[in-house]
């Protein structure tokens, strides 16, 4: 399946992993392109075996003159029928990237999933309630992002009363749950939230969830008047991949502190490591940057 989707849907590692991790359904695809229906025209056939459950077809039809826009058209088509949190959450990231429309075209695929998509609303295998779980969390990122917060609560709220025995996705939306509060100036109801999703984690979704949850205990600290606790917890974020974040609320409090010398130094980290930082979309943390003293967020640059 992801040979067949990953190249035309430009998917990065990130989304990847996610994919792998928040479900464990495995499909079986095999391609046919035949010759019609029309004169210069050629159809695409798709055969999927889901891991339970009936052979499935799917086609789509163009002209004989660009087979590969049909690649393209059965990689979106596969993608919203069988995956569409993961086309979700790709839509998504490209709008946190700048692309116009991204953000209003994610929200479409997301509800339009968990009010049409039969198989997705009464499937009660694991992989599928943890797929309506990730839904509702997207469709919370995108009210957040969009500056509706009430909205955004309401559709993380919606996530946790999906039932799953699996209970990483509830970890994730725990940790959203968490920042949302920061934003609120609710430390207490944040710390409630961040225990959860530490308690939740059954595994690590993602190589750097870890630090995520670290940053968001940062931020935390900060928040209840811990500064200086908040840096020393920082201070673990190491390795390119990871050090943006931790480096950029080390500057910072730094600023905070009247430390101007170790605040710039601080800044050019976090900005050298910005290009090579892991980028999970499924993290309200990926969107935004917050200033817990006042709860003010403020849309990062990817």
């Amino acid at each position: 399946m992801l040979s067949v989707l990953a190249k035309p849907l430009h998917l990065d590692a990130a989304v990847e992993v996610l994919q792998r991790k928040i479900t464990s359904a495995n499909f079986s695809v095999t391609l046919s392109m035949m010759k019609g229906p029309g004169d210069g025209e050629l159809t695409l056939h798709a055969f999927v075996q889901p891991p339970s459950g009936e052979l499935q077809r799917y086609s789509v039809s163009g002209s004989s003159k660009d087979p590969t826009s049909l690649i393209v058209a059965m990689a979106n088509k596969l993608a919203y029928e069988l995956m569409p949190y993961r086309l979700a959450t790709y839509i998504y990231a490209t709008g946190l990237k700048g692309e116009v429309g991204a953000l209003e075209r994610a929200e479409q695929v997301a509800q339009r999933a968990l009010t049409e998509n039969k198989e997705l609303q009464q499937g009660a295998a694991v992989d599928m309630a943890s797929r309506r779980v990730m839904l509702h969390n997207a469709l919370g990122l995108i009210d957040l992002v969009k500056g509706n917060a009430e909205a955004a609560a309401r559709h993380l709220d919606e996530a946790r009363r999906v039932p799953t025995p699996w209970s990483t996705p509830h970890a994730i939306v725990a940790a959203n749950q968490a920042f949302v509060a920061l934003s609120r100036k609710d430390a207490a109801q944040a710390r409630r939230f961040l225990h959860e999703a530490k308690a939740l984690r059954s595994m690590p979704y993602s190589h750097h969830f870890d630090n995520d949850l670290r940053v968001l205990e940062a931020l935390l600290l900060w928040a209840e008047g811990k500064p200086q606790e908040a840096d020393k917890l920082l201070e673990y974020g190491v390795g390119e991949a990871i050090r943006e974040a931790p480096s950029y609320y080390r500057s910072r409090i730094a600023i905070q502190q009247g430390r101007a010398a170790a605040a710039a130094e601080l800044e050019r980290q976090a900005t050298v490591s910005a290009p090579m930082a892991q980028f999970h979309p499924d993290l309200a943390q990926a969107a935004f940057w917050l200033d817990p003293p006042t709860g003010t967020l403020v849309r990062r640059r990817r």
